[in-house]
């Protein structure tokens, strides 16, 4: 019975480790799957980050690849798939420029950063602007991603979601079941 209580209490223990987060800039909140904490960031320039702190992980920094004239503002100039206009961070003033070295840098400083979502929002024809992993916790997004056949006015990051922990895996609670199992027998 003691040994079904403390394989119990280590599997609870085990999936309260995990967590999920999220950065909204529409609503500029930050979550951790009970608590919202409101948030402010500055205009990203280059060669400045911002930091937003999230309870519970750490800090996320943004920056502007250190090519770029452009500027990183929460501003509303994309809309989402339900065609509502919806604040995200977006390239801001000097004026959007049509420029392929413009690049978002966005680094995970707490634990690493697993099922990393960005939502991105205003993505028109034939743009791509799928952020890929580059590093241990970092993501370049281009936020222009014009090319050929492209509308070219860019795209914003509406909202950030990741987890820090992987969910149990259904290996593990079958170990867990046969350890139960082999302990009851031995009695």
């Amino acid at each position: 019975m003691k040994s079904k209580i403390l394989t119990l209490i280590a599997s609870v223990a085990a999936s309260a480790m995990a967590s999920a987060f999220t950065i909204d800039f529409n609503n500029l909140t930050v979550s951790d799957g009970t608590t919202t904490t409101a948030f402010t960031i500055s205009n990203v320039e280059a060669g400045s980050p911002q930091t937003v702190t999230v309870p519970g992980y750490g800090d996320v920094t943004f920056q502007v690849g250190p090519a770029s004239d452009d500027v990183l503002v929460v501003g509303s100039t994309y809309r989402n798939d339900s065609d509502t206009i919806q604040q995200s961070l977006e390239l801001g003033p000097p004026e959007f420029v049509d420029d392929s070295s413009e690049v978002v840098i966005v680094t995970f400083l707490g634990l690493e950063a697993l099922s990393v979502d960005f939502d991105i929002i205003g993505v028109g024809s034939g743009e791509n602007p799928n952020p890929v992993r580059t590093a241990f916790n970092e993501y370049q997004y281009d936020p222009n991603s014009n090319g050929s056949g492209t509308s070219g006015d860019g795209a914003g990051i509406a909202a950030i979601s990741w987890t820090t922990v992987p969910e149990p895996s259904s290996s593990l609670l079958v170990m867990i079941g046969a350890g139960t199992l082999l302990l009851r027998r031995r009695r």
